[in-house]
């Protein structure tokens, strides 16, 4: 039987070390940051200040830092954080509120000659594939050369799905796109998606867009049956490190059968590439979406494969 693309909405080793755990683990953490010790358990010190509660912040202190990238999403690697800290501090500890198992240590850097008596520190992290979409609290402290901890700073921090979902997994009430083609793969290589339309048309890297432009050329994004490639990964061996491409149609496909198919345009020196395609429908429970995941089909790809027009077929999706 054909799988049914349905359109309807339905409900959906220091002296500030707190633990035995040594440094070499945290590889596999949702989180993880560079050149910097893990240790499991809960981030040391007190919980942060409530504003307008009158408490005092216990020393030392630190700011809960400053990210490089506005846009943060799973699997986004190298993002830069930057705060301060008072100059009684020794270390900085980091970690996300009830995200992986434990937290992130390493030392404040030198002193910061713009603002007396603080010292910076800057971190480099890996938001992993494991790490849930959503807002998340950031949580840093400052620790002194006996090991003592401050009092916590909080963040709030929305991580991107993969998915492009147009913010929604930070913001439920949001709206998601009708629907997202998806494909993602396994290797370093120059993969295509591409999307045969019920009336022929095909959407690849060749063709991004659907859809008919108007007198100025210009097509709405926005329109039904209009879809749109969102990039071509890794195109030519120019290695992006996102090894997946997204066909999205903002409002509904029109109704009939698509066509999905995996091209290997170029191995880039790959023995094989394992692929996986999958869709993604807009759900609504009352005020709040979400997206569900159906799955198109897998395989692996060989060099002797590369450079067919279209790929190889891999599923079909039947819109009604």
């Amino acid at each position: 039987m054909r799988p049914q693309l349905l359109l309807l909405t339905f409900a959906a080793g220091s002296a500030f070390a707190c633990s035995g755990v040594d440094g070499r683990s945290g590889l596999d953490e949702p989180f993880r940051v560079h050149d910097a010790t893990f240790y499991a358990g809960e981030l040391p010190g007190t919980p942060p200040v409530v504003v307008g509660s009158g408490e005092e912040q216990v020393p030392p202190i630190t700011s809960s830092g400053t990210p490089s990238k506005s846009d943060i999403r799973q699997g986004l690697s190298s993002v830069r954080f930057t705060g301060q800290s008072t100059d009684d501090s020794d270390a900085v500890a980091v970690r996300f509120d009830g995200v992986g198992t434990g937290y992130w240590i390493l030392p404040t850097l030198y002193e910061d000659v713009q603002t007396p008596n603080t010292l910076i520190w800057s971190l480099v992290a890996d938001f992993q594939l494991s790490f849930e979409p959503g807002l998340h609290r950031m949580l840093t402290v400052a620790i002194d050369a006996d090991g003592n901890a401050g009092t916590q700073s909080e963040m709030t921090v929305c991580v991107n799905s993969l998915v492009p979902d147009n913010g929604n997994a930070c913001y439920p009430t949001q709206a998601p796109p009708g629907v997202v083609f998806s494909l993602e793969w396994d290797a370093a290589a120059d993969l295509d998606l591409a999307l045969v339309m019920p009336g022929g048309e095909i959407i690849d890297w060749r063709t991004p867009v659907s859809g008919t432009p108007d007198a100025s050329g210009n097509i709405d994004l926005g329109a039904s049956g209009v879809g749109k490639l969102q990039r071509d990964g890794n195109a030519d061996c120019q290695i992006d490190g996102r090894q997946r491409e997204d066909i999205v149609f903002q409002a509904s496909p029109v109704p009939g059968t698509y066509l999905v198919y995996a091209n290997l345009n170029r191995a880039c020196g790959e023995a094989h590439v394992t692929y996986d395609a999958a869709y993604y429908a807009r759900t609504r429970d009352g005020d709040s979406f979400g997206q569900a995941r159906g799955e198109i089909g897998a395989g692996t790809l060989l060099p002797r494969q590369a450079g067919a027009k279209l790929g190889t077929f891999v599923g079909d999706i039947t819109v009604n």
